[in-house]
């Protein structure tokens, strides 16, 4: 070796310094830092293949290659192979090719030419290490897309920097995520997901903008409050690919948004104030989105509030059962009734609105259903008693109750404890039930049926309806959303055209058809002429206390409904 030896201890030693800065294998940078030390050693070029096993390398298949070094001024001749075994079962292999127009490598040259191999094996090895462990704490595995810790680490680096005023944040529940695997299968489910997220991603503008999973179908941004229309829009609806033969699925999503203050200083901050936004996006049936601000503490309170006071009000018998009638539109009879629940505490009514979605929150809810049908149950068995002509009560249960093994036989012990005839129950559960898993809402279907005990699919259409619903579940009752009825302002033909189908369609498949939210005189008409069985709303009755819908109930017969006389009364006033 004839190289200056003080010349080349320096030249290794600066590469030593700067290759302690590199991030990537493929560090543009590695050119210069070489440059010094592959000049006195005759080197043209350096190259890094990796196999991912010892089969590749005797197949001859190609590697993932890499370029470290390379003189583009210089022609190539012979070269040295190095290679080192990894110990997942993978091949580094460094290629390094010996510049023409210099003297030829001596046994010493070689020597340090392995060394520097060496060198370089070790210092991507430390970065490939260094990334892995970046991407697996800074990556969601499944999805491959940023986490949360990410989302945590980039929210606390602008809070210390002073600008998160300048960006705000939002966590994304995708809605009824469970259909979509229903519908295409769990792994085109997943990349529906990845494709989703990206396509949030590839939207926004900066590297300080971000995506990232928290967890299954949940994900929390931080974006450019310049940016937020772009991110409602996407999130309110978006067309997401799944597979290569233009397959694509409509998704939308709650979510809960806050605009960051510029007092904001903590990373955690952030996060609950999205978390406390989408709850109030899920509560709500108009929008599925929210906003934090100063008045959702507030309602939060509010919420704690009735939560806290609510064993004592279910214990003290705060809780009434109101019922709304259902009328034959064949012979305008009262023939079925909804229980539904009032709160009454301390002299004043807290309506369904404020207290129920707070409720569903947790099992409390399911706590307030067994109490409801057990009321029901002391009414009918009294009027059983009593000798009353009586009608079949609708009870509602949670979804909540999906997923208790044990719902079967609580609903049937306390019916049976009243010794009331199954056929005077009726379970309604609403079709947003498709988000828990059918096959727990089918067991319960198909036991209540099998018991005797009616069901009904409350509010079809409000939600994510699918057919698949009714179809694979016996149920006996379907009760059409108000949505679908047409009122006076209505001018769309189309809407008539589907409520005359669906009426007809659940009928020829055997169910029993109610429509609920039935306010005017011709939309009883309209019932009426597309052979609806059952009606519900306004126009007959209000929900009304427990004594006033007693007085309908007749020793002999059936109370009757004057539509007409109910009509003119409606005109006159």
């Amino acid at each position: 070796m004839s190289v200056d030896i003080t010349r080349y201890a320096q030249a290794l030693d600066k590469f030593l310094f700067e290759m302690e800065k590199l991030t990537a294998v493929e560090d543009p940078q590695q050119q210069d830092i070489l440059m010094p030390i592959a000049r006195m050693l005759s080197i043209g070029r350096i190259i890094a293949q990796i196999y991912s096993t010892p089969e590749q390398v005797a197949m001859e298949k190609p590697g993932e290659v890499a370029t470290i070094y390379e003189d583009t001024t210089s022609e190539l001749t012979l070269k040295q192979n190095f290679k080192y075994h990894i110990d997942n079962g993978s091949i580094a292999e460094y290629v390094v090719y010996h510049s023409e127009s210099c003297k030829p490598w001596d046994e010493e040259d070689i020597r340090h030419i392995e060394l520097i191999v060496k060198m370089l094996y070790t210092f991507h090895g430390r970065i490939r290490i260094k990334n892995l462990v970046h991407r697996m704490t800074f990556y969601d595995r499944e999805l491959g897309i940023y986490s949360l810790a990410y989302f945590m680490r980039l929210a606390s680096m602008l809070c210390i920097g002073g600008r998160i005023g300048e960006f705000g944040a939002c966590y994304f529940n995708v809605k009824h995520f469970s259909i979509v695997n229903q519908l295409i299968g769990r792994p085109k489910g997943t990349l529906v997901l990845r494709n989703y997220a990206l396509g949030l991603q590839n939207l926004l503008g900066t590297e300080d903008e971000a995506v990232c999973r928290v967890g299954s179908d949940n994900f929390v941004a931080l974006f450019r409050k310049k940016n937020l229309d772009i991110v409602r829009d996407y999130l309110i609806s978006a067309m997401v690919p799944y597979d290569d033969a233009d397959g694509q699925i409509e998704l939308n999503s709650y979510t809960g948004y806050y605009l960051i203050p510029d007092s904001c200083d903590r990373a955690t901050d952030i996060m609950d104030a999205c978390g406390l936004a989408i709850q109030f996006a899920r509560r709500d049936a108009k929008a599925d989105f929210a906003f934090y601000d100063d008045g959702l503490k507030e309602k939060q309170n509010d919420i704690r509030m009735l939560e806290n006071i609510f064993p004592a009000a279910l214990e003290n018998r705060e809780f009434k059962v109101y019922y709304q009638p259902k009328v034959s539109l064949e012979t305008d009879q009262l023939a079925g009734a909804e229980a539904l629940v009032r709160w009454f505490h301390e002299g004043k009514f807290i309506v369904p609105d404020r207290f129920i979605p707070s409720l569903e929150q947790s099992r409390a809810i399911c706590k307030l259903d067994f109490y409801m049908l057990e009321e029901v149950c002391k009414d009918l068995r009294r009027w059983l008693d009593e000798g009353k002509q009586i009608v079949r009560v609708s009870v509602n249960m949670s979804r909540r109750h999906m997923g208790d093994i044990d719902l079967l036989d609580d609903i049937l012990d306390i019916i049976d404890k009243y010794e009331i005839p199954h056929e005077y129950l009726e379970i309604e559960l609403t079709e947003t039930t498709t988000d828990v898993n059918f096959k727990d809402l089918k067991a319960a279907v198909h036991g209540l049926q099998a018991a005797g005990v009616k069901t009904s699919v409350d509010d079809f259409g409000v939600g994510y309806s699918s057919l698949n619903l009714v179809r694979e579940s016996p149920w006996d009752v379907l009760k059409l959303d108000k949505s679908f009825l047409p009122t006076a302002d209505d001018h769309d033909p189309q809407k008539k055209i589907m409520m005359d189908s669906l009426i007809s369609m659940f009928q020829n498949m055997g169910l029993e058809c109610i429509v609920e939210g039935v306010e005017t005189y011709e939309q009883v008409m309209m019932l009426k002429e597309d052979k609806c069985q059952l009606a519900q709303g306004y126009f007959y009755d209000k929900p009304m206390p427990m004594e006033e819908f007693e007085r309908k109930l007749l020793t002999e017969g059936f109370f009757q409904y004057d539509v007409e006389q109910i009509h003119a009364s409606n005109t006159a006033y």
